[in-house]
């Protein structure tokens, strides 16, 4: 299953770290990192693409977020369930990131007001204040707290019932402010969503009025989802200006080198040389995450992965790759550097799509399987006053009476049996995933040879 894409954005800088935070944050090795939300999180597109990052850019960190969202939740309900969350890991951080269903927008009518209401403003500040509150708990077990504003909210969309909730922003906004003011005040790390969602749709609208972030004004499209995850990204640190690699040789040796390591093996003659490169990152797919866009966010092309030739005779020269065609190019464009991150044999790539398609598989179990599982057991324990986890036939006789919709009672009924019964299963392939993901298989021994072509 493919992941996201990024497209062509409207050039606009992504946030800088924030408040109280270092420039270039170091993630410990292992960590695991809870992210505490709502239906924005639930969803976790924005989490696969920033595992892949984790993955692709920092192999051996062997860093693992977490999902930790639920449908429909704010702070407060974040707050109630936080022992539960954490109850299974010992997280490093956790990201906090609530406020889209604080601010009360089915208040949002009044098209003429230019300020929150007495309510609205209550909103936001209990939506903060209960932030304060899971932040504190965090600190009590050593954990380290993560503050992240909500993103953007679509005020220009219809509803599904054709109405209009303007100024939702505003209270949006003054959740903002209020993460920033504790931010600044506890020295916490901060991510910042809204404003950089709202610069970037401000810019697209210029030329493409429709634009937008959400796919139902609430959550985060490819587009959106994408943005989360590159932010997140710059605050953790894996995300910098250095191209993937590069290599430059002066009279057969390696006199540049970035983000890998070259091991000469002989040379025999001007132009003539061969080595073994040993990259330190991989490439994201390009099938995955566009990465042309990345220069229009202020970043380089994410994936270049430069050999330069200076001091050549004039005239054509190759490169061998082991498993790929001769790359052939003049003593012109050897001596600026040719990309060879751009051909589809290249073997970090393969690499790459192998780490891609277990990111994308512990995403969909823990989403699809382990998930749903793991919330109605809460449900039923908690609302029926439970001291253990529910057994499957306590959760079939009392699901039908804990109040939900008639369609998601048959629905969760049937699907979290089903899922109960291989649980076991389920959860032995995620942590063999996440086993894999730790280590990141060593990466792979490229054997190349540069010789002039006759």
């Amino acid at each position: 299953m493919r992941l996201l894409a990024l497209f062509l954005f409207t050039p606009v800088g992504l946030a800088a770290p924030g408040a109280g935070a270092a420039p270039h944050p170091v993630l410990p090795k292992h960590a695991d990192i809870l992210f505490l939300g709502d239906s924005i999180t639930a969803s976790s597109p924005y989490l696969t693409v920033l595992q892949l990052l984790l993955a692709t850019r920092e192999p051996g960190l062997g860093v693992l977020v977490h999902n930790g969202g639920l449908n429909g939740d704010t702070a407060a309900k974040g707050l109630a369930r936080l022992g539960s969350e954490l109850a299974d890991r010992n997280f490093t951080a956790v990201v906090i990131g609530f406020g889209m269903n604080d601010v009360q927008r089915f208040t949002y009518r009044d098209a003429a007001a230019t300020a929150l209401t007495p309510g609205q403003a209550r909103a936001a500040s209990r939506c903060v204040e209960s932030v304060e509150r899971i932040a504190a708990k965090l600190k009590e077990r050593g954990i380290e707290p993560i503050l992240m504003s909500p993103p953007l909210f679509d005020d220009m969309a219809l509803g599904l019932s054709g109405e209009r909730a303007f100024g939702v922003n505003r209270g949006l906004g003054q959740v903002r402010d209020g993460l920033v003011r504790m931010a600044e005040a506890q020295r916490l790390r901060w991510i910042d969503l809204l404003v950089p969602g709202m610069e970037l749709t401000a810019n697209r609208h210029r030329t493409q009025p429709g634009f937008t972030l959400t796919t139902d004004r609430v959550h985060p499209n490819r587009i959106g989802s994408a943005l989360i995850a590159l932010q997140v990204a710059v605050e953790f640190g894996i995300i910098d200006q250095a191209p993937l690699g590069e290599t430059r040789f002066v009279a057969g040796q390696p006199t540049h080198v970035r983000a890998a390591k070259v091991e000469m093996r002989s040379g025999s003659g001007p132009g003539r040389f061969e080595f073994v490169l040993r990259p330190q990152r991989l490439p994201v797919p390009p099938d995955v995450i566009d990465v042309e866009s990345w220069p229009l966010f202020g970043f380089p092309h994410a994936n270049r992965f430069v050999v330069a030739v200076e001091g050549l005779a004039a005239g054509t020269y190759a490169l061998a790759i082991e498993g790929q065609p001769e790359i052939r190019a003049d003593h012109k464009a050897w001596s600026q550097g040719v990309d060879l991150a751009a051909r589809e044999g290249w073997p970090m790539l393969a690499a790459a799509r192998r780490l891609s398609d277990l990111v994308a598989e512990r995403s969909e179990l823990v989403r699809d399987r382990l998930r749903p599982v793991q919330l109605i057991d809460w449900i039923v324990q908690s609302r029926h006053r439970l001291a253990e986890r529910p057994t499957l036939e306590q959760v079939k006789e009392l699901l039908p009476r804990t109040r939900l919709s008639a369609s998601w009672e048959i629905d969760a009924a049937r699907r979290y049996e089903a899922e109960r019964l291989r649980e076991a299963a389920t959860r032995a392939r995620v942590a063999e995933i996440e086993s894999l993901l730790r280590t990141s298989a060593p990466l792979p021994e490229i054997r190349c040879r540069f010789a002039p072509v006759p």
